[in-house]
């Protein structure tokens, strides 16, 4: 095999290796809504240690430190794609600065309910919509009325 055919080889690999470098990163930012409606942290380094020891466990000794560097990469990146997500959609990333987009179902419903119950289907699914539905329904910071008038 001639130099051209084995580089023709590698830019195949580097094609299919972006394009799961960008699935990885669209899941990501699933990931970043999902930790910014329940409060959870972007950073879990007991994750992130459990996750290097398997991958690395699956390669042989000569791949374990390129593997492990490659990933804590790929981790970082992951990590500051969510911050971006979160940050700009003023999610805090401390649980205890969290707003009502970070609660747990249990304590918006407490926090929905001491405003009013919801009344309509658009209402009753808050918890299952997205950050800006959220927001679109229920304004800035849960404060503002439905979209039809009605208080929430």
């Amino acid at each position: 095999m001639d130099l051209q055919e084995l580089r023709k080889q590698i830019d195949a690999v580097d094609d299919e290796i972006i394009r799961l470098f960008v699935r990885r990163m669209e899941i990501s930012i699933d990931i970043a809504e999902y930790k910014g409606l329940r409060g959870m942290p972007v950073y879990d380094p007991e994750r992130e240690r459990l996750k290097l020891e398997s991958l690395t466990a699956k390669v042989s000794e000569n791949n374990k430190a390129g593997v492990s560097a490659l990933f804590a990469l790929l981790f970082e990146l992951s990590r500051n794609e969510q911050e971006r997500i979160l940050g700009s959609r003023g999610a805090a990333s401390d649980p205890e600065e969290s707003d009502l987009f970070e609660l747990s179902r249990n304590e918006q419903e407490c926090v929905l309910g001491s405003r009013g119950a919801a009344s309509g289907p658009e209402e009753s699914d808050l918890f299952e919509l997205s950050r800006n539905e959220q927001e679109r329904i229920l304004g800035s910071r849960g404060a503002a009325s439905g979209p039809e008038g009605r208080d929430l």
